[in-house]
């Protein structure tokens, strides 16, 4: 006893034993937190909520800096920030972050094919930021060297081929390695109605630098052919996609100057009733398209329907300028179209 206090003499290796027990129970703490972040964090990404994706995934990786796929998830948290970043400072910093996650991924695991895609995204997407025609090839080119790495590593994904083509024709301005990629991106899934629609938009761009008209209409004609597939093989779930696909389908009608033809693929795009926040888009080209056929009613139908179902006011002032302008060449002018 100490001053009539009695005290409980515990062994040595009992104090010990229990120490290491309390270290043990604290790093079996450690991975089930890290996993509670990173769980929490990529709810956050797929939400959109980019900087509290970071924080959080952030928090896993240091508790979990061994994990690959925590670094892969948080290098592509602050990639989507970026993407949506309009400061141009932040988004570069956040592009800085992206590229340093992304690459501690691929070292951790330099055999993991997503650890070379994602840096090929985050490359190509530097290019497209970019100002300087310069560092956009410069950009472009590394992006390509990421994407020829994952296609090594996997090499029938067809979604790596196809990212890989949009770097080659749209940054690297080589639509014939382009094309290439995307035929074997179908000889690896020759029922992706993606890729035959990137095969469309491909031809659709090849008419518009066609060197005589009869050239120009053999291009369309592919692209079309393409589109129709394209919406053949598209899945019911995926309707918005197809609704893409029957607007490309307008655009090359429009080009043709078939203007009925080009009516019909906008209806059919509506029919599918998906996406109807951006119907205000479909209601001003079919508006266009009538008055190039010279149907000045049917456009101010049109330009009417686009004006109130405008997303905001500035878009709405537009579309009430487009109704205006309609009103003055049309026959039998219409009443101003009420404001919402």
């Amino acid at each position: 006893t100490v001053t009539g206090v009695q005290t409980c003499a515990l062994p040595i290796g009992a104090v010990a034993g229990a120490v290491a027990l309390l270290v043990v129970f604290k790093l079996s703490l450690v991975p089930c937190h890290a996993d509670l972040n990173f769980k929490l964090g990529e709810a956050l990404v797929t939400a959109g909520r980019h900087e509290e994706a970071v924080r959080l995934l952030g928090v896993a990786q240091r508790l979990a800096p061994w994990e690959d796929m925590v670094a892969l998830r948080l290098g592509g948290a602050f990639m989507e920030a970026a993407r949506v970043q309009r400061d141009a400072a932040t988004r570069d910093r956040s592009m800085a972050e992206a590229l340093r996650y992304l690459s501690l991924a691929q070292r951790l695991e330099p055999g993991n094919r997503d650890h070379a895609v994602n840096l090929g995204r985050a490359h190509r997407n530097l290019a497209l930021f970019a100002t300087d025609p310069a560092v956009r090839r410069e950009q472009a080119e590394i992006a390509v060297t990421h994407y020829a790495a994952a296609a090594r590593l996997s090499p029938n994904q067809a979604e790596i081929w196809e990212e890989w083509s949009m770097v080659l024709g749209r940054l690297l301005g080589r639509p014939d390695e382009a094309l290439a990629h995307l035929r074997h991106s179908l000889e690896v899934d020759p029922y992706n109605d993606w890729t035959h629609a990137l095969i469309g938009n491909h031809h659709f761009g090849a008419a518009r630098l066609a060197p005589t008209p009869a050239a120009a209409t053999a291009e369309y004609g592919k692209a079309l052919r393409q589109y129709d597939e394209a919406i053949r093989l598209c899945p019911d779930r995926n309707r918005g996609r197809a609704m893409e696909y029957h607007l490309w389908r307008a655009r090359v009608f429009n080009a043709l100057h078939d203007w009925d033809q080009a009516v019909t693929a906008c209806r059919a795009a509506m029919e599918l009733g998906v996406q109807r926040g951006s119907w205000w888009r479909i209601h001003k080209t079919l508006a266009l398209l009538h008055q190039q056929a010279g149907r000045h009613a049917l456009a101010m139908v049109e330009a009417a329907e686009a004006v109130q179902s405008a997303p905001d006011d500035a878009q709405r002032r537009e579309l009430q300028e487009l109704f205006t302008r309609l009103q003055q060449v049309g026959q039998g002018a219409a009443a101003p179209v009420p404001a919402r």
